[in-house]
């Protein structure tokens, strides 16, 4: 092979790595800034004017949770009847009632569901948004909800998400080997 092409291999797989990295930096750059929420201070509330037909939506609750850095979280609960839960957990600039059709498949079967507000979103505190990051403790907060239900079976208790909320939940599950089923 002559040497030219050697010199060419080499400054275009060294292109190629600079990229990767170039790529990678900027990935890690991005995960690290938080996002402000534009829907932050949003007074009105979100209750559906219409929740899927399911009469257990009858028994839901307004909780509010409590984060573990004093986050003020605005949630929903519906009892179990089964003994078991699920934390549900909504994607990106969007808010506890995008999880309600998965809720009223969830409750049919006699999963009991707590439905949270992540922090920087809905109706909870908070301005930043950090994919998952600070959203663990919004989920912590659920989760140390459900101990206190005794309907509930601190064996029994999963967590399930949509799109930043299923990354919130896969990093919660790792820190938390209670948790039973994501």
């Amino acid at each position: 092979m002559k040497k030219w092409h050697k010199l060419a291999i080499f400054a275009v797989t060294l292109v190629i790595l600079l990229a990767g990295v170039g790529l990678a930096l900027a990935a890690n750059l991005f995960a690290d800034i938080t996002i402000q929420n534009p829907l932050s201070g949003r007074t009105q509330k979100q209750r559906p004017a219409a929740l899927p037909d399911e009469p257990r939506f009858a028994d839901m609750a307004d909780i509010a949770l409590t984060t573990s850095d004093g986050v003020r979280l605005a949630a929903w609960y519906i009892p179990s009847q089964n003994k078991s839960a699920v934390i549900l957990l909504h994607g990106y600039k969007a808010n506890r009632s995008a999880m309600l059709p998965i809720a009223a498949m969830l409750i049919r079967h006699g999963y009991g569901v707590v439905m949270p507000d992540f922090r920087g979103h809905g109706e909870s505190e908070g301005e930043r948004i950090t994919f998952g990051h600070d959203e663990v403790r919004d989920v912590e907060a659920g989760y140390q909800y459900l101990l206190t239900r005794s309907e509930v079976d601190p064996e029994r208790i999963g967590v399930l998400g949509n799109s930043m909320g299923s990354a919130t939940a896969i990093l919660y599950a790792a820190e938390n080997p209670a948790i039973k089923a994501v």
